[in-house]
């Protein structure tokens, strides 16, 4: 646990009115689609990826008193009085390991996750989730189960479970020779070390590694305990259903700390290239993959002091995603951006500090 850290609140702040005109317009997409109140599979299934966003997802649970609804792909906790949008989760919260509801004092792997998190392993008997975690006081419960490991927060109702994201298909288009922006923006090329500051779960990196290839390296950093734990497990774990996309993942290298923190101790140069993508505080309506992150991600923007550091280590460019348009660009100019003319984001690329020659 990194020092210094902030804590937030643990309430969610009332929705905007945007905020509550995209889940409206979503609502009229599944009703014309023949949906219901529940989101039904046919939307998520049209790809396997966007049904592996799916499976990845967030499910929304009803609070007190309401009529149970499951919001898979809609980034707002829903009851029938309000919209909300969780809040960033306190990193010093309490988390109790548990396991089905089988009867079993102790799960499997549960020590990699103890030392991983710092939690205690607790039994879970014939209680649902909420009540281990009123039981124990417990913010979240990780629940160790055959088929996932998944993370509850029954106070704000949102269940996560890992999944690489869009990394199949990107590699895919890579292979089949349409390109990748962030490739492009990085300049990547086989034997490249790369620093991924802001982790996640990985997309980028799983990306980043099947672009350079067994003789480079990936160093993912991300400063929310359980979230990397169980990208960390993700990406040792998870069957892609494509070879090339699972070696790419095993080669990415977890470590969680806060990325200013690291780093201050990163030697100049060991890294050819630093990469950073922030959640957006305001969300890219079409990226429905960012939904789950955004319940239990890391908030704090991406300040210039931290882009600074970062040309300060890295050996050949410093490149930070960002919505189109950004105000960032102005504050810090970066020395080119790459960004198709629709697209929604684009990247800012910066130069090292010791070096103002790009290679």
């Amino acid at each position: 646990m990194a020092a210094g850290r902030p804590e937030s609140s643990a309430a969610g702040h009332e929705a905007s009115g945007l905020d509550l005109l995209r889940l409206g317009a979503y609502l009229r997409l599944l009703k014309g689609a023949g949906h219901g109140v529940g989101v039904r599979e046919n939307i998520l299934e049209r790809t396997k990826d966007i049904a592996d966003v799916r499976a990845g997802g967030v499910r929304w649970r009803k609070g007190p008193g309401q009529r149970q609804r499951h919001w898979r792909h809609a980034g707002m906790a829903c009851t029938r009085e309000k919209v909300t949008m969780p809040s960033q989760p306190e990193r010093a919260r309490k988390i109790v390991i548990t396991g089905s509801r089988e009867k079993v004092s102790r799960p499997g792997g549960a020590e990699w996750w103890e030392e991983r998190l710092g939690a205690e392993v607790v039994p879970r008997g014939r209680r649902t989730l909420a009540q281990v975690a009123a039981e124990h006081g417990a913010w979240g419960v990780l629940v160790i189960e055959a088929e996932r490991v998944r993370f509850y927060v029954p106070s704000e109702g949102v269940e996560y479970f890992y999944h690489p994201g869009m990394a199949r298909r990107r590699i895919r288009a890579i292979v089949a020779g349409d390109g990748d922006p962030m490739v492009t923006a990085m300049g990547l090329r086989p034997g490249d070390r790369v620093l991924d500051c802001t982790l996640g779960r990985g997309t980028d990196a799983i990306v980043t590694a099947f672009v350079v290839g067994p003789s480079g390296r990936v160093v993912g950093v991300e400063s929310v305990p359980v979230l990397a734990g169980l990208t960390e497990h993700g990406l040792a774990t998870f069957d892609a259903g494509d070879e090339r996309v699972n070696e790419a993942m095993r080669r990415v290298e977890v470590l969680c700390a806060d990325n200013a923190e690291y780093l201050a101790g990163v030697a100049p140069g060991a890294f050819d290239v630093i990469y950073f993508d922030p959640v957006f505080h305001q969300p890219v309506e079409k990226s429905s993959a960012m939904v789950p992150l955004r319940a239990l991600a890391d908030r704090r923007p991406l300040s210039i002091e931290v882009i600074e550091l970062a040309r300060e280590k890295a050996g050949r460019a410093v490149v930070v995603k960002q919505r189109k348009g950004t105000p960032l660009w102005q504050e810090t100019q970066p020395e080119r951006v790459v960004g198709g003319r629709h697209a929604t984001v684009e990247y800012g690329v910066f130069l090292p500090r010791r070096n103002q020659v790009c290679c």
